[in-house]
């Protein structure tokens, strides 16, 4: 009876870390569904684990034009570490969130710049 009394505490003591690993299941699930694709995901990833680690801070996707970063990855891969694949999906997580500009910062700037006669 002691052996049975012994299994049923240590099959309490799992029940609440079943439950909880359940319930972390459920909202990782639950998280991805609304989440972004995962290659998207994966690319973002690589692009802060090598391109933003060692010598500087990752870079807004906004810094660039397309073509600019596709010459500045293409540049910096080989210091980085990257192969063609999460070369071509850096490249395309930068493409994919770079947004230019609002016209009304843009025509802010330009009114600061001085007249040239």
């Amino acid at each position: 009876m002691a052996s049975d009394s012994g299994q049923v505490v240590v099959m309490k003591r799992h029940r609440p870390v079943a439950a909880v690993a359940a319930l972390a299941w459920m909202a990782l699930v639950a998280g991805c569904l609304a989440m972004r694709p995962l290659s998207e995901m994966i690319d973002q990833e690589v692009y802060k684990l090598k391109c933003g680690t060692r010598c500087h801070p990752p870079h807004s996707p906004a810094k660039h034009s397309d073509t600019e970063w596709r010459s500045v990855v293409h540049r910096m891969a080989p210091k980085s570490g990257l192969d063609s694949a999460a070369t071509a999906g850096v490249v395309r997580y930068l493409q994919t969130f770079n947004t230019p500009e609002p016209p009304e910062h843009a025509a802010s700037d330009s009114a600061r710049l001085p007249v040239q006669d």
